[in-house]
């Protein structure tokens, strides 16, 4: 007998699959992001879902930006970017994944991520205040058994 049965992977699929698409829409509903935002070229978005992601910002005017990670990779390089405005938002989702974002020497960056069972590292070095405004990428989201590096 040997033979190998497709029909009992059939169900095991639908549900995995009906499943990401569940936590997709939910993700989409609570990012809220305005639909001008969305549009800009400033504006980054990237999905690694069981793949990799991998982005080098080559917009000036740097806006914010979408990242989700499941079962995958993403590495993001903002080297060449310019944030518009005091500051920029890059909400980020990673469940059994991981991701890198490298920034320019000089911004500020404040993590407001939520991590379970994974990690958010920091590895930037702070610049000493000159007393005037720094760019400010903060990153938000939440990490499950993942992990973000952010570094120059």
């Amino acid at each position: 007998m040997g033979g190998h049965n497709v029909d009992v992977l059939i169900v095991p699929l639908i549900l995995t699959g009906v499943g990401i698409f569940i936590m997709l829409k939910a993700l989409k509903q609570h990012r809220r992001v305005p639909e001008e935002l969305q549009q800009s070229e400033g504006f980054l978005r990237g999905n690694a879902i069981f793949s990799a992601f991998k982005h080098r910002h080559q917009a000036q005017a740097f806006r914010g930006g979408e990242l989700t990670s499941i079962f995958g990779g993403f590495e993001v390089d903002l080297h060449n970017a310019m944030i518009e405005g005091p500051s920029a938002r890059l909400d980020t989702f990673i469940m059994f994944g991981g991701g890198e974002i490298r920034v320019p020497e000089g911004w500020e960056v404040l993590v407001q991520a939520t991590a379970i069972f994974g990690g958010v590292n920091d590895k930037t070095i702070p610049t000493p205040s000159t007393g005037e405004a720094r760019p400010r990428l903060v990153i938000t989201g939440l990490v499950l058994f993942g992990g973000i590096e952010i570094r120059h």
